[in-house]
């Protein structure tokens, strides 16, 4: 654990050494659990926050932002055993391509690292014998690599406005046995949209 949060803090601060712009964000986060095989169903959002730093270096029309966050994540959905009530947070480096096309207006794209700080998982059996409650993240991926695009509008040279969705592409879950019954992975991956403000110094 603490190794990978060292090399995200790490890389974090390279990016700050030659940064021309630093800030603070924070807003809104919508985050869900999505299964590419259609193993869960009644899947719903959970709603939380994000807030953390960012760097970023301009040069004419390209500009390129690192971001250290704290986002609230997770989802509720059924599965074939269990109503599943899922919330996490993570440990987030968005590491971003800006192109400044049409000013105030700017768009983004590029990888995410995130890691599972902590999580609550709630296993309620469909039969309605049984609540397990899951806080073991050693049941859980703790690592996962995405994408992250967005838009963002800059109402001055210190505030913008920022849109984005991302997505996981490491499964979030493994498999884990309540007793006799195995649930097993449902492939699930993150999926979560942010509205954010940002403020630079």
């Amino acid at each position: 654990m603490k190794h990978t949060i060292y090399t995200l803090l790490l890389l974090f601060s390279t990016s700050f050494a030659f940064s021309q712009t630093v800030g603070v964000k924070g807003g809104w986060s919508l985050s869900n659990l999505s299964s590419s095989d259609g193993q869960i169903e009644d899947v719903n959002s959970r709603n939380g926050f994000t807030i953390g730093v960012f760097s970023k270096y301009d040069y004419n029309l390209i500009g390129f932002q690192a971001e250290l966050l704290y986002t609230q994540k997770g989802s509720s959905y059924e599965s074939s055993l269990f109503d599943v009530e899922v919330e996490s947070n993570y440990l987030e480096l968005p590491l971003t391509m800006h192109l400044n096309l049409l000013e105030p207006f700017y768009i983004y794209a590029g990888p995410q690292f995130s890691y599972l700080m902590n999580s609550q998982v709630r296993y309620a059996a469909l039969n309605g014998s049984d609540v397990v409650n899951d806080n073991d993240e050693s049941n859980y991926n703790r690592l996962d690599v995405g994408g992250v695009i967005g838009v963002g509008f800059r109402f001055t040279d210190h505030v913008a406005l920022d849109a984005r969705v991302s997505k996981g592409y490491i499964d979030f879950d493994e498999d884990r046995t309540f007793g006799d019954v195995v649930e097993e992975s449902q492939n699930l991956k993150n999926f979560n949209f942010q509205l954010t403000t940002a403020i630079s110094f």
